[in-house]
């Protein structure tokens, strides 16, 4: 006669062992801290948005910092450098791209440099006069 099976306990996994959704869900929870997470959900979608202008801002930006050092590139090619630079800083070369232009301080480089500051939110990109 076979011998049946034993049914084992199901096993919990360590936390280690987490899949990457998971851990994710941890994250948005332990940065929620008491938040109502209606109201988190606005947060998180602008920092969504904001990683992807960001990211498709830096790639057009190398591709024009490369471009004007190019001797080759006929269309952006620079021997001033400061003519260069007003290029990759001129907001037309990225919104006739289909790319928002990120001032610099709305760059993700530098919230990340400044996450832990406690007027983030106040920066103005706009310089004002008194």
């Amino acid at each position: 006669m076979p011998r049946a099976k034993k049914k084992l306990a199901p096993e919990t996994k360590p936390e280690s062992d987490l899949n990457f959704e998971d851990k994710l869900w941890k994250a948005a929870d332990h940065l929620r801290g008491s938040m109502d997470a209606s109201e988190y959900k606005n947060i998180v979608l602008g920092l969504i948005f904001l990683k992807y202008i960001a990211d498709a801002f830096e790639e057009r930006r190398l591709f024009l910092d490369e471009a004007t050092r190019n001797p080759k590139n006929t269309d952006y090619y620079c021997k001033d450098e400061k003519a260069g630079k007003r290029i990759v800083e001129d907001p037309d070369e990225y919104t006739s791209e289909g790319v928002f232009f990120v001032p610099k301080a709305a760059r993700w480089k530098y919230i990340q440099d400044n996450a832990t500051q406690p007027n983030l939110g106040l920066h103005s990109t706009s310089k004002r006069t008194t």
